[in-house]
Parts: structure tokens; C-alpha cells; sequence
């Protein structure tokens, strides 16, 4: 269980502004604490692009008024130098940190070869010196001029990283969008559409060194005082592989017709395809880019079956497979009885289980349903009379299973189910921000 500080970003509609590593596991029930009143809540939204997450309260459970900061409406966001306080709220007391905005960079997070944590590329984050120390589950917030400019995060990471956590300072123009819009629907925003390439910055210098005019960097100097350009570091997925997508080493000056003046302009979009203006190999060129679709990062649907626990698969396991060859998603699989039970990060998509192809989670509650012992409900009953058994009769079957790791790699393996230990079941949640999980057994 995770806990830590968020923010009331409207108490009118009941929004509370978090860390993603509060929603890191969304088949959950959550709740916040102010002052001696304990509230249940939602999470009504997990940002697939940016390290933050939103829950969702009844504003009629809290019988509490208390003043709000406004949020600053400004896109620029906090530049190098600027001063700022920094709010921490932690165990009960909080406090105020006078800091200074002393470097903006491109960030990423990492991820091993056995999980795969949420990811996030191309996110423009500012650093702040000094930097307090808070909890790894909340969030800070960064004042300027009386207004939220921005907020202090730390970035879910690698469950073997061994290393010092990512903290990174988050634009308050980069949470704006999303909280409009929940603050006007019901339902979770459209899902973006992405280059699914990751940028690294260049300086004016190095950019014309690899081919960019002069007459570029004027144009750019004279809108923005970033003077940054953006080249292609790498390919994220298969998505954008072919004649017309980016390449690595390629620079993009404009979108549309528009100069690009910060990574936002290339975080995401909604529509199939955009028109970029690069520079590639010293030349430019005018190029149609399809764009990607990105995976939700909210869970809706969790399928137990013989103790794997199935989803559809989220995006950072999106940008790490070398295909998608199902949307039945096994990430961990326990078995063995309770007092040695195992775990295994299996990290693979199942396509076939006891010889029934597999493409949706459906599929899986179906076969599920197809392999349930028929005398499960008579053992349970000798089971509660305490009734001995020798071993090896708990009731089961022996079943193959067909599946693709995330390197590509085919298997196959065989498991015995086992109802007792491990019954099936399945967790669901609609589309609606305020909706419950409902708990099933198949």
C-alpha cells in the first residue's frame, strides 16, 4: 500500500492532484485523510505522459472549507533563476522552502528486464536547488508570484532500481488540460495519440552544426528564449517504423507549419498522422508522420485465473515488447499452497490456454469457465466439514498454455489449475470517473 500528500485542486468537484505511485496499483480502494475526517475516493485518472494522477472524491463527504491556491495560467512555465516556495505537507505538519529553479532538462525513467513500472519520456522538468526531502509518494507544491507554477514529483521507477529516486518539477501548464477536462466530465480523457519516438536536446550551435539555417535559429530565437531544438534519440515501439517516420538523428523544427517551441508541441496529438518539417542527414524535408496509439494507463479490467493475474497491457509494456500478440497480459503468476506459495513475473501474452485461442481478456474468462472443476463445490464442502484428503486429490487440471514473451520469444507451458487455492475471478470498472470495482468469481 502506498500513501502520501496530494492536493485539493477543487473542492467544489472533488479532485485531488497525486503522485502516480498513488495509482500504481488502480484495483484498489483508496482513501485521504483531512483533519479527523477519513474519505473514501476514486481514481479517476492515471496520466499516461506525465508522472501525476488524480483521484476523485464526493465533495458532500467532506464537511471541511479551507482556502485554495489559484493555479497560474501561464504556458511559459518556471525559468532557470526564478525563486519559489515550495509547499510539503507530511505526517500531520507542514512547511515552506524558499528555492531557486536552477536547471530545465528532458527527463526519462527506467525499467529492468524482469518489471515494467509505468514509463515516461520526453517530459521537460525543472530542478530546484535547494530540494527538499518528501515522502516518494507525495507530491510538493511549487509557488511563484502567489500561484501553483508547478509541482515536485517522484517518478515510479524500477522495483530493482537500487539507485536514488527521479524527482522531477512538473509545469503546472502540463496539469491544466487534464484537470479541466475531469472537471467538466464524467468520463477519462480521449487517449492520446503519440510520435512514440524519445527527443534529446540540442543547443543552437549543435543543431547547426547538423544542418539546421541560420535563418531557423533566428526565426526561433525570436519566439522563444529556450533556443533548444529537438533531435530523435530512439525509437520507443514498431509503431513508427518506415519510409515516412522519424528516424534517429533526425532534428524536428516544425509541426504543421508551426515551430516546434517546447517538447509539448511534440507530446502528443489527436489526430492519425501530422506534418513535420526536419532535418535529416543535413537536408530538410517535409514528412507525413503517423502517430501511435497510446495505451490508457488506467486499469479496467483484471482477470485471476489459476493464480495469473491477466490485464490488457499497459503502455510501458507497449514500449518495451517487440509485439502486442494479445491483450491478455500475464504479469505475475502465484502458486503453490499458502504456506509456500511462489511468485513469478512471467511478463508475457498469453494467445492460447488448454488448446482455445486467446486475443481479449473475454477469452480468458470464457475458457476459465469452460475448465472449472465440477467437483470443486462438492470439495469445498468436505473441505469447511474438515475433511482429510490425501495428497494430490484437491481438484484441478493439467493445462498447456501457449505465450509470447515481450522479447518476441514463443512458449509454452503447462500449470495445474487449482479452484481451492487459487479460484478465478475477475475485477471490473466502468468508464466513469466516480465508478467502483466490482468483484466477481467466474
Amino acid at each position: 500500500m502506498d500513501t502520501g500528500v496530494g492536493l485539493i485542486v477543487d473542492p467544489q468537484r472533488g479532485l485531488i492532484l497525486c503522485s502516480s505511485r498513488i495509482g500504481k496499483n488502480p484495483a484498489s480502494n483508496f482513501s485521504f485523510t483531512v483533519g479527523v475526517s477519513r474519505i473514501s475516493a476514486t481514481l479517476a485518472y492515471i496520466h499516461p505522459l506525465y508522472p501525476f494522477s488524480v483521484l476523485k472524491y464526493n465533495p458532500n463527504d467532506l464537511d471541511y472549507t479551507f482556502p485554495v491556491l489559484e493555479l497560474a495560467e501561464s504556458n511559459v512555465g518556471l525559468a532557470i533563476g526564478d525563486k519559489a516556495t515550495i509547499l510539503l505537507g507530511e505526517e500531520g505538519y507542514s512547511r515552506q522552502v524558499l528555492s531557486t529553479v536552477f536547471s530545465r532538462s528532458l527527463v526519462s525513467s527506467s525499467a529492468c528486464g524482469m518489471c515494467y513500472p509505468q514509463q515516461f519520456f520526453n517530459v521537460e522538468a525543472f530542478s530546484l536547488l535547494p530540494e527538499p526531502r518528501m515522502g516518494l509518494s507525495s507530491i510538493a507544491t511549487v509557488c511563484s508570484n502567489g500561484q501553483i507554477s508547478g509541482i515536485l514529483v517522484n517518478v515510479p521507477e524500477c522495483a530493482h532500481n537500487e539507485g536514488d529516486e527521479l524527482r522531477v518539477g512538473l509545469d503546472i501548464a502540463l496539469v491544466i488540460p487534464t484537470l479541466d477536462h475531469l472537471r467538466t466530465s464524467d468520463y477519462t480523457p480521449k487517449p492520446a495519440r503519440v510520435l512514440d519516438v524519445q527527443f534529446t536536446l540540442e543547443d543552437a550551435y549543435t543543431a547547426h552544426a547538423l544542418g539546421v539555417s541560420k535563418q531557423h535559429i533566428a526565426d526561433l530565437m525570436a519566439m522563444s528564449t529556450k533556443n533548444q531544438f529537438y533531435k530523435v534519440a530512439r525509437e520507443l515501439s514498431i509503431h513508427t517504423t518506415g519510409a515516412h517516420s522519424l528516424v534517429v538523428g533526425d532534428i524536428v523544427l516544425q509541426v504543421n507549419g508551426h515551430y516546434v517551441q517546447g517538447i509539448v508541441d511534440l507530446a502528443s496529438f489527436d489526430t492519425d498522422e501530422v506534418e513535420l518539417r526536419i532535418v535529416r542527414n543535413g537536408k530538410e524535408l517535409t514528412i507525413a508522420v503517423p502517430t501511435a496509439p497510446l495505451c490508457e494507463a488506467n486499469i479496467r479490467n483484471v482477470v485471476c485465473w489459476a493464480g495469473m493475474i491477466l490485464q490488457e497491457p499497459f503502455h510501458s509494456v507497449n514500449h518495451n515488447a517487440v509485439s502486442l500478440a494479445s491483450n491478455a497480459y500475464n504479469f505475475i503468476h502465484d502458486n503453490g499452497a499458502p504456506s509456500v506459495a511462489e511468485s513469478y513475473h512471467d511478463n508475457m501474452f498469453v494467445v492460447e490456454i488448454g488448446g482455445h485461442a486467446i486475443s481479449t481478456l473475454d477469452d480468458v474468462v470464457q475458457v476459465a469457465r469452460l475448465l472449472k472443476d465440477p467437483k470443486q463445490a462438492e470439495f469445498n464442502a468436505e473441505v469447511a466439514a474438515n475433511k482429510e484428503f490425501k495428497t494430490g486429490t484437491i481438484p484441478g487440471r493439467d493445462v498447456k498454455i501457449r505465450a509470447v514473451l515481450i522479447n518476441g520469444d514463443e512458449i509454452v507451458k503447462s500449470i495445474r489449475t487449482n479452484d481451492h487455492y487459487y479460484p478465478a475471478w475477475q475485477l471490473m470498472r466502468g468508464p466513469r470517473i466516480d465508478d467502483n470495482w466490482s468483484f466477481k468469481e467466474i
